[in-house]
């Protein structure tokens, strides 16, 4: 009789055994997610957050460094613009000096994508305590350099703009955007953002008038 009671209760606590394993490690299966999903919604935010700030100051940087790098080589407005006046001292005809917009947009290009890779390639720096999800010491503790921001692609666009600033007297402003395109990269998650850097290169006065077709158009395509 004895016997059957202690095998009875041997029986119990290896039935109670097995059950308390699933439930460890259901546990350790809900603490994982718990944790990737944590990583994911606040710690990665807040590491990109720091890059996209980054980043966006290096863009500028970069394509204004290559812009006055290419001006200084020099460019004028009549380099850019042809223009064609009548014995009246009316503009009848401008156009884009296409070949040479092209040359300088493709340096301006290759001097920004260099400028901005060498800046990339030290890394961004981010407090290590943010990678703890420490928010309120993010500013502090030893900094790592992230080396996890590629250039995705680097454009540039000339703009033109026509403002009047007296009789038959318009100002002529010639601007260069410099668009870069970079992919922050991180555990679970990639996001691409653009960042735009604009900058004036040349402000002329027209004197004389000049035709609607070029007031309200686009001398840039």
């Amino acid at each position: 009789m004895i016997d059957c009671c202690e095998e009875n209760i041997y029986y119990k606590r290896k039935k109670r055994g097995k059950g308390n394993g699933v439930i460890a490690l259901i546990l350790c299966f809900v603490i994982i997610i718990g944790i990737v999903a944590y990583y994911k919604c606040f710690i990665v935010k807040k590491i990109n957050q720091i890059c996209i700030d980054y980043t966006n100051t290096y863009c500028a940087l970069s394509a204004n460094e290559a812009i006055l790098g290419v001006l200084n080589d020099g460019v004028d407005y009549n380099d850019l613009v042809f223009i064609e006046k009548n014995n009246s001292g009316e503009v009848v005809l401008m156009s884009a000096n296409a070949l040479k917009v092209n040359l300088i947009s493709q340096k301006i290009v290759s001097k920004t994508e260099e400028n901005l890779s060498n800046r990339l390639e030290k890394g961004v720096p981010i407090p290590f305590l943010v990678f703890l999800g420490f928010d309120m010491f993010k500013g502090y503790g030893q900094e790592i350099d992230y080396k996890s921001v590629f250039i995705s692609s680097v454009e540039c666009d000339f703009l033109s703009n026509f403002k009047s600033v007296g009789i038959n007297q318009t100002l002529h402003t010639i601007s260069v955007v410099v668009k870069c395109k970079v992919k922050v990269e991180s555990f679970l998650q990639n996001e691409i953002q653009e960042f735009t850097a604009p900058f004036i290169i040349s402000e002329t006065v027209l004197v004389g008038s000049v035709p609607e077709v070029y007031l309200n158009g686009k001398l840039f395509n």
